[in-house]
């Protein structure tokens, strides 16, 4: 993984901008800079873009990263719904399987003799560790999907009672969505 460093543009020097947003970073404004493995191209954020964890992963690990930073991009989202939370946890499982698919293509082509050394145990300790946080996130989005029909029920019995929309109850189980895709999400231990 890169490391980030962080600075302060001085007077002197060329004009510089964010990697992210484009702005223009004024002389002492903090600022980051990070480059990505050996003779990695040097990138800029401004204060406001702290590089991600996926952006400092250099390998096929920067996608199980980027799917547990969409998690959490949206349960900090104050607009957020059920449904928003039970997508993004099936969409998150997907990119796992594709990061283990690229692990278990990896391992194969390995020669045999490397698949039995250090390095072919530490593919198939990600690819065990990779199926596994898949099936939580799995199990989380189909618990979260169940929370959702409960709100549609909820919504249908109070049409018929011609009461609003029981705001307590609906956000009830938004928390418990939001609790059930924040304990999948600590599972992630790679």
């Amino acid at each position: 993984m890169a490391r980030c460093f962080n600075a302060k543009k001085s007077k002197a020097g060329k004009e510089i901008k964010c990697g992210r947003c484009e702005a223009k970073i004024v002389p002492g404004e903090l600022y980051f800079y990070f480059a990505v493995g050996f003779r990695g191209v040097k990138q800029i954020r401004c204060k406001l873009h702290r590089p991600k964890q996926s952006e400092l992963c250099g390998n096929k690990m920067s996608g199980a990263y980027a799917a547990n930073e969409n998690i959490e991009a949206t349960l900090n989202d104050p607009d957020v719904t059920i449904s928003d939370i039970a997508s993004t946890l099936e969409d998150a499982a997907g990119e796992i399987e594709q990061v283990r698919d690229e692990y278990q293509n990896s391992y194969d082509n390995l020669p045999e003799n490397f698949q039995q050394d250090v390095l072919g145990q530490e593919i198939e300790s990600n690819i065990e560790g990779l199926t596994s946080y898949a099936e939580t996130l799995q199990i989380a989005a189909d618990e979260v999907t169940a929370l959702e029909s409960e709100v549609t029920e909820a919504k249908s019995a109070d049409e018929n009672t011609d009461d609003e929309d029981d705001p307590q109850t609906i956000e009830d189980l938004l928390d418990q969505a939001k609790e059930l895709a924040q304990n999948a999400l600590d599972e992630f231990s790679l």
